[in-house]
């Protein structure tokens, strides 16, 4: 089986995948299987990140050799695979941690109203695959994990999509 773990930048996927990995799980990244592909496109300014074609990915064949394996990066949702979990972050703990990361200050409000938006869970919905979102508000990542492999093992009632709303802090950023 074929796990997405996605999200907008800044939710936790790396540590979440990280933790996962330590557990003994197959666990790859998507933008170092792109760079192994030479699948990054041209570098865009704008954005400050590289362009990918989101149809490109989804006729990507992963291996995965009869076991789960889980694909971490922000545009996992878009590759032919068999679950994926949404991570979710409040958009003021996003906004802190992407400008620690040194994003500039439209690179973090455009994924900070992305988080808002539900771009990333309205994007893996339309996929038709059992997709499920985790509030990473009060959990570390060891927590995240655990909720990831609650999940795949059917513990999945308090991460079915739509239990995450930040619409109440809409009006401190539009």
């Amino acid at each position: 089986m074929l796990v997405a773990i996605t999200g907008t930048p800044g939710t936790g996927k790396t540590a979440a995948a990280e933790e996962l990995k330590g557990c003994g799980y197959k666990v790859r990244s998507l933008t170092e299987m792109l760079e192994d592909m030479n699948l990054l496109n041209k570098y865009d300014e704008n954005s400050d990140s590289f362009l990918v074609d989101d149809k490109c990915l989804e006729s990507i064949e992963i291996d995965h050799g009869g076991s789960t394996v889980f694909m971490e990066g922000h545009l996992a949702h878009h590759l032919a695979c068999d679950m994926i979990m949404v991570l979710r972050c409040p958009p003021g703990v996003l906004e802190s941690r992407l400008k620690e990361r040194g994003y500039d200050a439209q690179k973090v409000r455009d994924n900070v109203e992305s988080e808002l938006l539900d771009l990333v869970l309205v994007e893996s919905l339309e996929r038709k695959v059992p997709t499920y979102e985790i509030d990473c508000s009060h959990l570390d990542p060891k927590e995240v994990a655990i909720s990831i492999t609650d999940i795949i093992n059917g513990k999945v009632d308090d991460h079915l999509p739509g239990k995450v709303d930040w619409s109440e802090e809409e009006s401190k950023w539009f």
